[in-house]
């Protein structure tokens, strides 16, 4: 063996020197190409008996390229996006080792502080659609500006910084906390007099981030019911009972019992956005 040359199909005497041949055997044969316009190209193998040509032997392909990602928010707990962008590869026939794009996520950068590492997304989680379209699910992840990153089979790559934001999803449950932070309930009050420690109550997603009035401006209301075998239904729920809302967190001013002894449950619903 003695060369490796390349050319276009289209191209009649332009060949170029391949790199670093190294025949392994009878059957395989390694060499590398310089940098070139995409195209697909002949193979010309110079042996000490002959000349062989290999016509359409390989094809260079541009570096995939991320455009828009659609919807640009996902829920902490994960959803559906559509990555829009150009030159995305699928399985090629030719290439017995090729697959769909792989889809990688990272935090991006924010001020002074670095993008984290790149999260490799489940493969099964990627839907081809085009050389110009991926559907995938995204996972649940703390919340944050995100870039995204997509992966040719043969190794090249497209970036968009940032790409997407994941934020609070659909309210779920509330957590209470009394006065100062603290969780314990009151275990007493004195008739029609506020709470020495008004309730607040913080409004979260399925995977416990907190949902803010960005998010959800619905309301949360109070209301007093009797425990099991005590109380009695002469008892009402005095002061305000709409909590006021500011970053997820609903605050209650002037609530307060009036009416006989007893033990009472307080309950908050969540209303309608």
């Amino acid at each position: 063996f003695r060369r490796v040359l390349f050319r276009s199909g289209n191209d009649v005497d332009g060949w170029v020197d391949a790199t670093g041949e190294t025949l392994t055997d009878s059957t395989t044969l390694t060499f590398t190409t310089p940098q070139h316009s995409v195209d697909t190209y002949n193979i010309r193998l110079t042996f000490a008996d002959g000349t062989t040509i290999i016509t359409d032997g390989f094809t260079f392909r541009v570096a995939p390229t991320v455009t828009s990602v659609t919807g640009p928010t996902v829920p902490g707990a994960g959803g559906d996006v559509t990555i829009a962008g150009a030159d995305f590869l699928n399985v090629d026939g030719a290439i017995a080792a090729s697959a769909a794009p792989q889809v990688y996520i990272r935090t991006a950068v924010d001020g002074s502080t670095p993008a984290g590492s790149w999260v490799l997304i489940d493969a099964a989680d990627v839907i081809f659609g085009g050389s110009s379209s991926l559907t995938v699910t995204m996972p649940e992840h703390a919340l944050g500006v995100m870039d995204v990153k997509v992966v040719n089979w043969d190794g090249q790559s497209g970036e968009l910084s940032p790409a997407f934001t994941y934020v609070p999803g659909v309210p779920d449950h509330l957590g209470v906390t009394w006065g100062a932070g603290n969780n314990a309930n009151p275990s007493s009050a004195v008739n029609n007099e506020a709470f020495t420690n008004q309730p607040k109550v913080t409004v979260y997603d399925s995977v416990g981030n907190v949902v803010t009035d960005t998010q959800y401006n619905g309301d949360v209301t109070a209301t007093i019911s009797s425990a099991v075998g005590t109380g009695t239904g002469a008892t009402t729920l005095e002061g305000t009972a709409t909590g006021t809302i500011s970053n997820g967190q609903y605050s209650f001013s002037n609530l307060a019992l009036k009416g006989k002894i007893g033990t009472y449950k307080l309950t908050f619903t969540l209303g309608g956005s």
